[in-house]
C-alpha cells in the first residue's frame, strides 16, 4: 500500500482506478486494477458484486477506455496509446485477416464473378435472339 500515497482510500472506486492508471501512465489489466483499487480502499474479501459493480462503473465512465482483452486504459492518452485490432481469423498461412480487408476482398470477388456471369466464355451473349 505504499506505493500508493497520495490516492486516498476515501475516494470511490472509479476516482481511484483512474488516478492509478493516471500515474502509471499504461493500460492495465481489469482484474489487476480491481485488486489494485480494494486493496487501497481496504477491501480484503471482494465479492464478485462488488467486481461486477465496479466493473459497471469504468464501463460507464467515459474516462476509460476498453481495449480487448479484459485491458482497460484512459481515452485521454488518445490514438497513440489506445490501440484496437479488428481480427476475424486467420489464414492457412497464419497471417491475421482484419475484417475491413476481408470485406474488400470479397466485394472485388463478387465484382469479378458479376463481370463473367455477363461475358459468356465464346463471346457470344445468350440473351440475345437472333
Amino acid at each position: 500500500m505504499d506505493d500508493y500515497k497520495g490516492i486516498n482510500p476515501k475516494l470511490d472506486e472509479v476516482e481511484i482506478a483512474y488516478r492509478l492508471l493516471k500515474m502509471g501512465g499504461q493500460s492495465q489489466n481489469f482484474r489487476e486494477l480491481a485488486q489494485d483499487v480494494f486493496e487501497i480502499k481496504g477491501i480484503k474479501d471482494k465479492t464478485p458484486q462488488q467486481m461486477a459493480a465496479f466493473h459497471t462503473q469504468i464501463n460507464l465512465d467515459s474516462r476509460f477506455a476498453s481495449l480487448g482483452q479484459g485491458n482497460w486504459g484512459l481515452r485521454e492518452w488518445g490514438k497513440g496509446k489506445v490501440i484496437r485490432r479488428n481480427i476475424s481469423h486467420t489464414s492457412s498461412k497464419g497471417t491475421p485477416f482484419y475484417r475491413r480487408s476481408q470485406e474488400n476482398l470479397i466485394i472485388k470477388k463478387a465484382a469479378l464473378l458479376k463481370a463473367k456471369k455477363m461475358t459468356p466464355p465464346n463471346g457470344t451473349r445468350s440473351d440475345v435472339e437472333e
